[in-house]
């Protein structure tokens, strides 16, 4: 529904969504009547001639347009209001009907649900601006009142092309609240937010459809007189002045040729407490430091950091810090470190901050680098029981899809062939499995390289044993090894993820140069016999 269009035809109607909340509230249609209604200007109904009407019916609960005490066309200006007298009847159509009778030609108010309301919508040719009907109409099981406006030109009405016009319609969004013939109401104001400046200043800003003045009110929480800033143009206000560390209400209402919209708040603390630091986080993460930072306090002196390698059991700690980041030197490879912080003020110190967990490189490829993920989907029927080689012996249920076994391994020699175990588990029955093993031997982060796919068993349902094979140009060091049981399928790779059956387990291996066997020696052809010659004593 489109203020200003036009209706035009018997079968146009307007449907009229005054609240628009998608529930339709009022039709508006047009119509030919064979005969008067008792009580109109020809009372005895003989007319021949059609009369032409507009006819309002009321959709839903409580709707009712005008009512018996009013004359169908309002004047700018009049209350519409509870205070009134409405028809109760929730059926009730208003109809407008010409009159071909009565000179001179006009609307009269008629035959509402059997009931006689005569009441003239008086005009001439020309487009009266300001006809209104008085509108009362339920939402959500609550009453609202309202208006429309129409634009009848009367001389069509003695022909077939007739029309009208709705050109504008409101309502009063406050319950059971009056609201004048003509009357707009301005958009009450939305996404309120304050941002903080310093201890005592913010800014207050807010969004709106078709309002463009405000009036700002603002308190401390608790108490009872507002501060009040008038007639604001912009949708932003830098109130300054506040004291720190306080709980202000601030609020809004929006300003407009009708009443105000009422206002709406929000509510903020100001800056200058000493709090605990904000939202602790850790940087780039190195082999011997890394970078904390937090949220900053403006009541700050300084800040205190504590750092422990035990879980917090014994603490590191650095006092003074000047600003909202430290970085952390000289810290121990691939170890697990705990940090906290706190906010030193002229009154003392705040309580710790949340504890921050992060781990120092160094660890090896293992732990260094990040994988791709791979994970089956159920193991409610089958899963990974054990793995086993080298001094590695993992025996292990199911693990949701995948077991993060990082924190277990063994040394594997480059350039030899390692005897692995690998066994399924199942819950009830047994099922055909394919086991792989992946090795990261190039420590790249990934198993796509020549010789990564270190063993695969092909179709078993029990335990098998084989040879983890570790190529002579494997590199030195701690590296990620993958075994993957994948049910029914021998196209697993390394990466193979969201499979159906099956799990997939990581372990960190540690690989080592082969140092057994016999060698020269580096002092060889250094050999020397004396005297020369010798002879046989």
């Amino acid at each position: 529904m489109i203020p200003d269009a036009t209706y035009t035809g018997t079968t146009d109607t307007c449907s009229l969504d005054v609240d628009n909340d998608g529930n339709i509230d009022f039709l508006i249609m047009r119509g030919a009547l064979q005969a008067p209604c008792p009580g109109s200007c020809n009372p005895s109904g003989t007319t021949t001639r059609p009369r032409r009407w507009i006819r309002i019916t009321p959709q839903g609960t409580n709707a009712v347009a005008n009512s018996g005490s009013f004359p169908a066309q309002l004047p700018l200006g009049q209350s519409i209001e509870p205070g009134l007298i409405w028809s109760n009847a929730s059926d009730q159509d208003l109809v407008l009907q010409s009159n071909p009778g009565c000179r001179p030609f006009q609307l009269q108010l008629v035959c509402v649900s059997g009931n006689q309301f005569t009441g003239s919508w008086s005009g001439t040719a020309s487009v009266d601006s300001s006809k209104f009907l008085g509108l009362r109409f339920e939402s959500a099981g609550t009453t609202y009142y309202g208006w429309a406006r129409l634009s009848i030109p009367w001389g069509s009405f003695a022909t077939d092309g007739e029309s009208f016009v709705l050109k504008d319609y409101a309502y009063n969004s406050v319950p059971d609240e009056a609201i004048f013939a003509g009357e707009t109401q301005c958009t009450i104001p939305f996404g309120l937010s304050v941002n903080t400046v310093d201890s005592n200043t913010v800014t207050f800003t807010w969004q709106t459809f078709n309002t463009d003045t405000f009036n700002l009110r603002y308190r401390p929480t608790g108490t009872t007189t507002w501060s009040v800033i008038d007639t604001v143009t912009t949708t932003n206000f830098t109130i300054a002045g506040l004291a720190g560390c306080t709980e202000y209400e601030f609020q809004v209402e929006g300003l407009c040729d009708g009443p105000p919209s009422g206002y709406t708040g929000v509510i903020h603390t100001t800056d200058g407490c000493c709090s605990v630091p904000g939202l602790v986080t850790v940087g780039v993460v190195a082999a011997t430091s890394t970078t904390v930072s937090w949220g900053g306090v403006t009541a700050a002196n300084s800040y205190d950091a504590q750092i422990s390698a035990d879980g917090g059991t014994t603490w590191t700690l650095i006092s003074g810090i000047p600003s909202s980041g430290y970085t952390f030197t000289d810290l121990d490879s691939c170890t697990t470190y705990v940090v906290q912080v706190r906010t030193v003020c002229n009154g003392g110190t705040t309580d710790w901050s949340t504890t921050v967990t992060f781990k120092t490189f160094g660890c090896g490829s293992c732990l260094d680098l990040t994988y791709c993920p791979s994970m089956g989907m159920s193991t409610v029927d089958e899963w990974i029981a054990r793995v086993a080689v080298g001094t590695l012996d993992n025996q292990s249920g199911a693990n949701d899809g995948y077991g993060d076994f990082t924190t277990l391994g063994t040394d594997l020699q480059i350039g030899q062939g390692h005897t692995i175990t690998l066994a399924p588990g199942y819950s009830f029955d047994v099922y055909p499995e394919y086991f792989k093993v992946f090795l990261d031997l190039d420590q790249n982060g990934n198993f796509n390289g020549p010789g990564e796919l270190a063993y695969s068993s092909g179709m078993v349902g029990s335990t098998v044993t084989g040879t983890l094979n570790i190529p002579a140009n494997a590199l030195v060091g701690s590296t990620r090894m993958r075994v993957i049981m994948l049910y029914d399928d021998p196209t697993a790779v390394g990466c193979t993820n969201g499979y159906d059956y099956g799990e997939t387990e990581d372990y960190c291996v540690n690989l080592v140069n082969n140092t057994t066997g016999v060698g020269e020696s580096p002092t060889a052809g250094q050999l020397h016999v004396f005297p020369t010659p010798s002879r046989p004593q």
